[in-house]
């Protein structure tokens, strides 16, 4: 649907201009793959809502509420897909399926703070960007004050989070962890330094965190440092700080 390569992250912070604005609303299609996650997703959902039209759900298999709570929801439209262990797969079977113009992939366990929450219909309006990088808070806990690790794997660690629905946004085949969309024809994007993630995979108990470490280890065949660095973060050199924004 769109082409072009620009480099990627430069200029001033766009702070509430995001360039020229179209004359038309465009609309946004949240993105999220689901597999047992009753007690996340009612937040979340609420969290979202108001800042995108739809919300297209992949789930995995879920045998707990999940489901339920989707179909109360009514921005949202679950799509069953059973989990084969492959999570670009899983995600570009829900771009297939998204209708906005934009989509807004984010997980189960996280959430958007105030102030990304509040920038999102103006950044979706530029006619100069096609993607956004977002950064995340990787929280140590869920009591306020909330605090993130500051490490250099952890933080910022800007992602492609906010991105125009048009092919060339599709995750790299054969990467079932860590995916990624192809640096070819992305177009211009910005890295935002306002407006956040909250990511809360770090608050569960640490051998759940190990479990996962050995999951994602098993899908890709092999040893899993990204993912040993990040979950498993008291085991290397980090900090903690208070995060500065709040959530939404």
């Amino acid at each position: 649907m769109f082409g072009s390569e620009a480099e990627p992250g430069l200029g001033p912070e766009l702070g509430s201009r995001p360039g020229p604005a179209l004359k038309h609303r465009h609309t946004v299609s949240a993105l999220i793959l689901t597999q047992n996650v009753a007690s996340t997703l009612p937040r979340l959902l609420s969290n979202i809502g108001p800042v995108v039209d739809e919300i297209i759900i992949v789930d995995g298999g879920s045998r707990d509420q999940t489901l339920e709570l989707v179909a109360a929801e009514p921005k949202a439209k679950a799509i069953s897909r059973p989990f084969s262990g492959d999570f670009a797969a899983q995600r570009n079977a829900g771009l297939e399926a998204c209708a906005g113009d934009w989509v807004l992939s984010i997980d189960s366990d996280e959430l958007l703070s105030k102030p990304l929450r509040l920038r999102i219909p103006a950044l979706v309006q530029s006619r100069i960007f096609r993607w956004y990088k977002i950064p995340t808070y990787w929280l140590v806990d869920d009591r306020p004050p909330l605090r993130f690790v500051q490490s250099p794997r952890h933080y910022p660690d800007y992602h492609i989070r906010l991105f125009r629905n048009a092919r060339p946004f599709r995750y790299v085949p054969g990467r079932p962890v860590h995916e990624r969309f192809p640096k070819s024809g992305r177009g211009m994007g910005r890295r935002l330094q306002t407006g956040h993630i909250f990511h809360f995979a770090l608050c569960a108990p640490r051998a759940d965190r190990e479990a996962k470490v050995e999951r994602y280890r098993r899908m890709l065949g092999g040893a899993d440092d990204i993912s040993a660095g990040l979950y498993l973060y008291e085991d290397r050199e980090h900090g903690v700080l208070e995060c500065g924004e709040e959530l939404a």
